[in-house]
């Protein structure tokens, strides 16, 4: 049902950044890993200063075990000053052999 209602959102506001974000997390949830990395690309383009799109689309790349792009999507997050779970960021580092 939250699927349909920002997919309706989108379709209404396409200029509004947060609905790509809420969307995209729907997808992750879903396992829709190719459209939820497409939603937060989106809104990206739309708010490129809003670091949660960074952490969000970090945890796809974590799914896809891309670990050098999610790490390097986390170190956006966290020096944009988002609070990056720091388990979730350890993880990371040590995936990508940083």
């Amino acid at each position: 049902l939250a699927l349909a209602d920002f997919t309706k959102c989108a379709e209404l506001k396409p200029g509004k950044a947060d609905i790509y974000l809420n969307r995209g997390s729907c997808y992750l949830q879903l396992g829709q890993t190719d459209k939820a990395l497409e939603d937060y690309s989106v809104g990206m383009k739309l708010d490129p200063a809003n670091p949660d799109f960074y952490l969000r689309r970090s945890q796809v790349y974590y799914t896809l075990k891309e670990y050098n792009r999610a790490y390097s999507d986390a170190e956006v997050a966290r020096n944009a000053g988002l609070n990056v779970n720091k388990s979730y960021y350890d993880l990371l580092k040590k995936a990508a052999g940083k």
